[in-house]
């Protein structure tokens, strides 16, 4: 009895203890789980213990999970309450509020984006000032690309004039004053300065519009001093240039120029090919109508009288068309014909002058009304004075 009242007394101590255990242990647990959550370790001898620690495991992962519910539900409300309208105001307050809402969240998301907004408005300066310096630039250099060219344009178009005896460009200052070109005393001399103008604006701004535009008049210069080939060098550049395939007034000038280029090689052949491929240009009537005055001229000069005629008569046909038209949208006299117009007609006459001779009194006079005037003043001058009267008393 004695072993056995020993071991009751013994397992009855131990259950004190146990419960005395199980009662600090739940203590100690409840604060760290409030705090961050620590691991719970239970140790028994007895078998209810590791059950106990499991209940109390879960009791704490369920705590912790409704403290992190009640911190979404939380941030859900003070979201909503950030944009939500405040009751109870006027307009003029709540666009108040409004403003300060909006003013107070752009502040905050410039202040949180500040290190790499600063750099993206660095760099859209940067940008700012490359493309207005570039601009400047490009324009600066076309001005004087342009004042180059003038300078060409200007020796070309110049006043050939020999010197006065005291030096001044003529013995009328008074026409000085009136023509401020410049004045050569030679046309050699003209050429020369307009060729080495056209040369240096070749030479100082290359393949640009003003420089296309300098071998175009060089090109003009060439063919007046009967460079043939060099004249032919520089029409066919500007030809294969994207200024010509642009402009088709280029285009037609440089087809022009080769064209009597090698007529100036009497290469009349070769010079109708140019011209039918002017006559060919779309878009340009002008430029046809010119095509087929030359091709018209050539082939008179090569004895084709018959195909001369009919394209001059082409060409003189589309010229009072676009005179007749020209006449219906103007409300002025009528212009005078012009030099194209004027060259197709003695062209005409040199092929048939009969032909040129049977033209209407009244197409002419209507062409030139000068010329009607002069007749009406001719024939004033040529007629008779009236016979004096006979006194009275006396028969004639």
């Amino acid at each position: 009895m004695t072993e056995l009242e020993d071991k009751a007394s013994r397992r009855e101590q131990r259950r004190e203890q146990q419960k005395t255990s199980e009662k600090g242990t739940t203590e100690s647990v409840v604060a760290p789980e409030e705090s961050k959550g620590s691991a719970i370790v239970l140790a028994d001898e007895d078998d209810s213990g590791p059950a106990r620690g499991v209940d109390q495991i879960r009791d704490r992962n369920a705590r912790l999970r409704a403290q992190a519910a009640e911190e979404r539900r939380a941030k859900r409300e003070q979201e909503k309450s950030a944009v939500a309208v405040p009751m109870g105001l006027d307009a003029s307050e709540r666009m108040d509020d409004i403003f300060v809402r909006t003013t107070h969240a752009a502040a905050k998301w410039l202040g949180s984006n500040f290190r790499w907004l600063q750099w993206v408005v660095i760099g859209g300066v940067a940008i700012a000032f490359g493309v207005q310096g570039s601009r400047y630039f490009s324009k600066s250099k076309a001005a004087k690309s342009s004042d180059s060219l003038a300078i060409g344009l200007d020796a070309e178009g110049a006043t050939v004039r020999p010197a006065s005896t005291d030096g001044s460009k003529s013995d009328n200052p008074e026409l000085d004053q009136l023509d401020p070109r410049p004045v050569y005393e030679s046309e050699e001399a003209r050429l020369l300065a307009a060729e080495q103008g056209y040369r240096k604006a070749i030479a100082s701004y290359d393949k640009t519009g003003a420089s296309w535009l300098a071998r175009l008049g060089l090109a003009g210069v060439l063919y007046d001093q009967q460079k043939w080939d060099g004249a032919l060098e520089q029409y066919r550049a500007v030809r294969a240039s994207e200024l010509a395939k642009q402009d088709p007034d280029v285009l037609g000038r440089c087809l022009e120029g080769i064209g009597l280029s090698l007529e100036g090689k009497d290469d009349k052949d070769a010079a109708l090919q140019a011209y039918q491929e002017l006559t060919n240009q779309e878009g340009a009537p002008s430029l046809g109508t010119l095509g087929l005055f030359h091709q018209a001229r050539v082939l008179l000069a090569k004895g084709n009288k018959e195909k001369a005629k009919e394209l001059a008569t082409k060409a003189k046909e589309r010229l009072d068309k676009e005179a007749q038209s020209g006449k219906d949208k103007a409300d002025g006299p009528p212009k005078r014909p012009g030099f194209l117009s004027e060259s197709v007609k003695m062209l005409l006459a040199r092929i048939d002058p009969t032909a040129a001779q049977t033209r209407n009194i009244g197409d002419v006079l209507r062409d030139d009304p000068d010329k009607l005037q002069r007749m009406i003043e001719g024939l004033k001058h040529q007629a008779p004075a009236p016979a004096p009267e006979s006194p009275p008393g006396e028969q004639p």
